[in-house]
């Protein structure tokens, strides 16, 4: 079912709900953090691996995003940085 929403609100979603997720984590001995996808699809349930340190980097920049290889959008979106495991990319 559509939520009414468009993909860069639910990127945003994602990515609040990621925050607070890892504000969490971050808190452990976790060498790595487990995150939601920010592709901003509808349908998309994809789960990443990401290390502390390239999340905190991700953090910094609020136009980047963590996003599954393939979930990009080209048109407008610029991949910054490929990770074996998921892509960051530029709004």
């Amino acid at each position: 079912m559509p939520d009414g929403q468009g993909p860069a609100e639910r990127q945003r979603r994602t990515r609040r709900a990621n925050e607070q997720r890892a504000y969490t984590l971050l808190g452990t001995k976790e060498a790595s953090l487990s995150v939601s996808c920010e592709c901003g699809r509808e349908a998309c349930s994809v789960e990443l691996t990401v290390s502390r340190t390239a999340y905190r980097n991700v953090r910094r920049q609020p136009e980047w995003f963590l996003v599954q290889d393939g979930h990009q959008h080209p048109d407008v979106q610029r991949v910054v940085h490929l990770h074996d495991d998921f892509l960051i990319v530029e709004v």
